[in-house]
C-alpha cells in the first residue's frame, strides 16, 4: 500500500491513525509469539525409546494414575504405601485403580485414564503384559503420558534379562528381583542342593501371570538336565491363601509321596505350610518360597521353609514415583532398575545363612 508523506517526511494525518493502529497489532503479534516460544521452551521432550519422545511441562504437577492388579494382598498394600509416599515427597498425586485381577479390567481402566486427559504419569504393575502393550507403550506416550512399570513385564519381555525387560515407549522398568534369570538360578541351586530322584509339587499363581510363565519354562528349560527332579503336579492359584490352601490340600493328598512344593508367591508358601501342619506333614516336605515377605523370615528362623527370593515391595514403586517425577522435570533416567531399586549387594537368595541380615518389606 502507498503511503502519502508530507514535505517533512511525516505521515498524512489521514493515515496517522491507521498505522497507529498497525504497529499496535504488530507489537501484539510479537509479545503473543514471544509468550508462546517461551510456553514451548518450558516443555521438554523426554526419550522414550524407538525414536519416541514425551512432552512434559515441568511448571504442570505431576498427576499420576496407578494400576493395580489387585489390592489384597500385603506385596500389593507395600506398593501403593510406597508410591504414595514418594508421592508427597515431590508433590505429586496419585490415584490407584484395582483390575481386580482382570486383565481386561485394568486395560479398560488404563484406556479411560487416557481419554480423561486427567494424568501425565502413569505407574503399571501390568497383570497380563501383552494384553496392555498397545496402552503402555503407544497410546499413554502419544497422549503425553510417561509411563513406569515394574515387577511383571509387559510386551514380549516376559523372558527378558536385564535391559531388555524394559519395552521401547514406556520409560522405565524397576523389576528384577522375579526376572527369568532369576526363576532359573533359584531353581538350579534348588535341584543342585537335592539330588537323587524327586517328586515335586509346584504352585503358582495366575495362568497367565509372569511368574507363572516363567516358573513354567524354567522346570522346561532345566528338566533335561536334572531328569531325577520330577514336577509332579502343578497347580494356578488367585494369590490369596484360601484359594491357595485349597489346592496345596488337593496337591499333598493327590501325591503323598510329594518331597518338595516349590510356590512363586508367599502367601501361596503360607498356605502350603497351612494345608501341611493340618496333614500332620510340616517338616516332612521341603518348601521353597518366592516373595519375601516378613512371615518368610520367621518361617525360615523356624524351619518351615527353606529359602526365598525377596521381592522389594516398598522400593521399587518409591524408585517408580522418584523417577517419574525426575522426568517430568526434563532429567533423564535410566529405562531400567535392577533388583527392584534396591542395594546392588541386597540378597538375591535367602536362606539359614544370610536370613538375620535380610529386612523384608511386606508382611
Amino acid at each position: 500500500m502507498k503511503l502519502s508523506i508530507d514535505i517533512h517526511g511525516s505521515v498524512a494525518p489521514d493515515k496517522q491513525s491507521r498505522n497507529a493502529k498497525r504497529a499496535w497489532m504488530y507489537a501484539t503479534l510479537a509479545a503473543t509469539t514471544l509468550l508462546s516460544a517461551a510456553t514451548y521452551a518450558a516443555t521438554m521432550a523426554v526419550d522414550v525409546g524407538n525414536g519416541m519422545t514425551v512432552m512434559t511441562d515441568p511448571s504442570q504437577p505431576l498427576k499420576i494414575a496407578m494400576f493395580m492388579p489387585a489390592l489384597n494382598t500385603s506385596y500389593l498394600q507395600a506398593n501403593i504405601k510406597g508410591a504414595q509416599d514418594e508421592a508427597a515427597k515431590v508433590g505429586a498425586t496419585i490415584n490407584i485403580f484395582d483390575a481386580k485381577f482382570d486383565p481386561m479390567n485394568q486395560l479398560n481402566q488404563m484406556e479411560n485414564a487416557i481419554q480423561t486427559k486427567q494424568y501425565n504419569a502413569f505407574i503399571v504393575f501390568p497383570l497380563a503384559g501383552q494384553v496392555v502393550c498397545k496402552a503402555v507403550t503407544e497410546d499413554a506416550p502419544k497422549a503425553g503420558i510417561l509411563v513406569s512399570t515394574y515387577h511383571f513385564s509387559v510386551c514380549n519381555t516376559t523372558f527378558a534379562e536385564d535391559e531388555k525387560q524394559w519395552a521401547p515407549g514406556t520409560l522405565q522398568f524397576v523389576g528384577g528381583s522375579s526376572s527369568y534369570a532369576t526363576f532359573v538360578d533359584y531353581l538350579t541351586q534348588i535341584m543342585k542342593s537335592n539330588p537323587g530322584p524327586q517328586k515335586v509339587g509346584v504352585l503358582t499363581g495366575l495362568e497367565l501371570a509372569d511368574d507363572t510363565l516363567r516358573m513354567k519354562r524354567a522346570l522346561e528349560e532345566l528338566g533335561p538336565k536334572y531328569p531325577q527332579f520330577q514336577v509332579v503336579d502343578n497347580q494356578h492359584t488367585d494369590y490369596t491363601i484360601p484359594d491357595a490352601q485349597k489346592h496345596a490340600q488337593n496337591m499333598i493328598q493327590t501325591h503323598p509321596d510329594i518331597g518338595i512344593i516349590i510356590c512363586d508367591y508367599s502367601n501361596i508358601t503360607r498356605a502350603a505350610v497351612n494345608a501341611l501342619e493340618q496333614a500332620g506333614k510340616l517338616g516332612g516336605i521341603k518348601i521353597y518360597d518366592f516373595g519375601g515377605t516378613s512371615w518368610s523370615k520367621k518361617a525360615i528362623e523356624a524351619g518351615q521353609i527353606v529359602a526365598t527370593v525377596p521381592f522389594y515391595a516398598y522400593t521399587s514403586t518409591v524408585v517408580a514415583v522418584r523417577n517419574l517425577a525426575l522426568a517430568h522435570q526434563g532429567k533423564q533416567v535410566p529405562h531400567y532398575i535392577p533388583n527392584d531399586g534396591g542395594p546392588a549387594d541386597a540378597p538375591v537368595i535367602v536362606d539359614k545363612s544370610n536370613v538375620d541380615k535380610f529386612m523384608p518389606e511386606s508382611d
